[in-house]
């Protein structure tokens, strides 16, 4: 009975429903622009939330983090 699925999974739609709407695609291109020049740890730290949020196994493999 929780939101935090639902949540993750249109925090992580919305930039792509936005840039379909012309006076939005400014403010998504900038804000990933934005997001990458945060801290590596932190952008990994958000990849580990979303991915343990969808059950998704072997993100250590994915990131490159285990060979």
């Amino acid at each position: 009975n929780s939101w935090k699925d639902e949540f993750a999974l249109i925090v992580l739609l919305l930039p792509a429903i936005l840039v379909f709407i012309p006076s939005m695609t400014e403010y998504v291109r900038v804000g990933f622009e934005v997001l990458n020049t945060l801290p590596e740890w932190y952008q990994y730290l958000l990849f580990l939330a979303i991915s343990s949020s969808f059950g998704i196994r072997g993100v250590s493999k994915i990131m490159g983090l285990k060979k």
